[in-house]
């Protein structure tokens, strides 16, 4: 053991001093080596009965700790505290130059938080209560309140939120230390495994959404695993692999690849249970599921359950019961009511599958079946409090989805009129007119139909349709082709009294950008309208107004009005 303990101290003697001055003759600034008989490393080897660490009789337990102190790299100056002597501050700062360059490698930021931290910072957090003694804590000359980190959350947390001028492009910010911890240990042992005063590296992550949240946790978990590499340290990747730290079984479980898994599955799952205990067993596991907020694994269950075919009737409606709440969480309100109406038939008295019956109907908005469900369950208990609430919600809003319906019906019946006075308007000006049905109706009731741009309603892109005004004259959407430059025009509301010409002044009062070679002038343009059934041009004269274009005996209307322009 000495000489194994000789040759470990070999390479201490590579370590440099670094000086204002050399005290053997060196020049200022420069390091030297060390040499052997000067390396400060107090051998403790064990030589008969000689005392422990602690200077109680006997050796400590702990072997990680026995061979330190025999090798002089720590020496314990009282219970939990320890001196680290010059080869593992060596080796100390090699491994942080190696923790380094792979933080950093993942844009982490180092820096120092202080030991000593504010109470007030951990009452605001609530852990100045939640840590209990392991936390140190002390008062200052004024009476406030410390403590000496054991972590610093709190600290970083106040340190980044201080700063006003942080911006989303300074996002995910990284950042981390190495430095002394303390926690107040009642039984510090296994030397510096379970001390007082240690050394922990600590990364603290600030991202703009969970998803990058993810990312970061990915990435920092990629660099563990290779500075565990570089390091030669067999490591388990993921605690959560090993089913006893499992926080949630595997949506499939592969027999091959997951043996433990698989075999804890058919202990717990075994055929030869009744199908009652079977049932029960996948309503708990439902239960799990539902708690994690993992509905659709728990619809499965409960169906699971449902198949065993328990012959109990309560348990049955307990599994339609909760399989229904599943249901309704995902959305699947008319599942999640078919599912309440088989529990309440099983069991009539079951009170949950009345209530989740009766908020299904809510967001169906069936508010009369509402309200008779929640009457049915309230003769079960009186001062059930949901279904009171419940009813008197679905009272509210019956009575103004009635409200709303009274006045759709005047609203129908109000538009009805101002169709039958456009159509009549439009008849009396000789216009010959194509009704089109609307897409809700396969026939035109009274030869009514929505005129409107490309058989546009009012909730189309344009919502442009033929109106009247005030004064009773009519409004037309026009649009203007240009089919040599394939372009297009539009207007809104063409007054049918209105001339071709003086809304062409208008238009080309600039010219067009397209027109490049400046031929589009308003006086120099030729009008065309399309008959759709001859599919054949006729030419319009620009001083003519929209009302004789319309009164054209070869012009039928369809869906607003189309006219194509090209220069002469």
């Amino acid at each position: 053991m000495e000489a194994l303990l000789r040759r470990c101290r070999v390479p201490a003697l590579a370590a440099r001093h670094c000086g204002t001055r050399a005290r053997h003759g060196g020049t200022a600034g420069t390091t030297r080596r060390l040499l052997l008989s000067q390396l400060f490393q107090p051998l403790a080897l064990p030589v008969g009965g000689q005392a422990g660490p602690e200077g109680r009789p006997g050796e400590p337990t702990c072997r990680s700790q026995r061979l330190m102190l025999q090798g002089g790299l720590i020496h314990p100056t009282s219970p939990g505290c320890y001196c680290y002597l010059p080869p593992t501050v060596r080796a100390m700062e090699k491994l942080i130059k190696v923790m380094d360059q792979e933080m950093q490698a993942v844009g982490g930021q180092k820096l120092n938080l202080p030991s000593l931290c504010s109470a007030e910072l951990w009452r605001a957090s609530g852990r100045w209560d939640q840590m209990g003694p392991e936390l140190f804590r002390l008062l200052d000359r004024h009476n406030h309140g410390y403590c000496l980190g054991p972590t610093h959350e709190e600290v970083v947390t106040a340190l980044v939120a201080s700063q006003s001028g942080l911006s989303y492009r300074q996002l995910p910010l990284r950042l981390y230390q190495i430095t002394r911890k303390f926690r107040d240990e009642p039984k510090p042992r296994f030397g510096l495994l379970r001390s007082r005063e240690f050394y922990m590296k600590d990364m603290y992550t600030f991202d703009s959404s969970e998803e990058a949240a993810r990312r970061t946790y990915e990435q920092v978990c990629a660099a563990y695993c290779s500075l565990f590499t570089r390091l030669g340290l067999r490591f388990v990747k993921e605690l959560e692999a090993i089913p006893m730290f499992m926080k949630r079984c595997p949506a499939q479980i592969d027999a091959a690849r997951q043996p433990e898994l698989a075999c804890l599955q058919s202990l717990l799952f075994d055929e030869e249970r009744s199908p009652a205990e079977l049932a029960r067993m996948y309503k708990n596991e439902g239960n799990e599921y539902f708690k994690e907020k993992d509905y659709g694994r728990a619809v499965a269950a409960y169906s699971e359950g449902l198949r065993r075919r328990s012959g109990d009737a309560e348990l049955d409606a307990v599994l339609l019961t909760n399989r229904a709440a599943a249901h309704f969480h995902l959305g699947n309100y008319r599942s999640a009511l078919n599912d309440a109406i088989q529990a309440k038939k099983l069991k009539p008295t079951h009170l949950k599958a009345v209530i989740r019956g009766a908020l299904c109907h809510m967001e169906l908005k069936n508010f009369l079946e509402a309200i008779a469900w929640c009457e049915e369950g309230l003769q079960i208990d009186s001062k059930e409090k949901k279904l009171v609430e419940i009813r008197a919600k679905a009272d509210k809003l019956k009575r103004i989805q009635e409200r709303d319906a009274r006045k759709a019906k005047v609203m129908e019946s109000k538009e009805q009129c101002q169709k039958e006075i456009l159509l009549a308007a439009i008849k009396e000006r000789n216009i010959k007119l194509v009704l089109e049905p609307s897409d809700e109706e396969e026939e035109v009731s009274d030869g009514l139909a929505e005129i409107s741009l490309d058989g546009f309603h009012s909730d189309s892109a344009t919502g442009a349709k033929v109106h009247l005004d005030a004064d009773g004259n009519l409004n037309w959407p026009v649009l203007f082709l240009y089919p040599e430059h394939e372009q297009t025009d539009f207007t809104v509301a063409f007054h049918e009294n209105s001339r071709f010409i003086d809304h062409l002044m208008v238009m080309f009062a600039e010219l067009p950008p397209w027109d490049l070679e400046k031929k589009y002038h308003p006086n120099n343009l030729e009008l065309y309208f399309e008959d759709g059934e001859r599919e054949e041009m006729y030419e319009v004269n620009p001083e003519h107004t929209l009302l004789q274009m319309l009164q054209h005996k070869s012009l039928s209307v369809t869906a607003g009005i189309h006219c194509s322009f090209r220069h002469s």
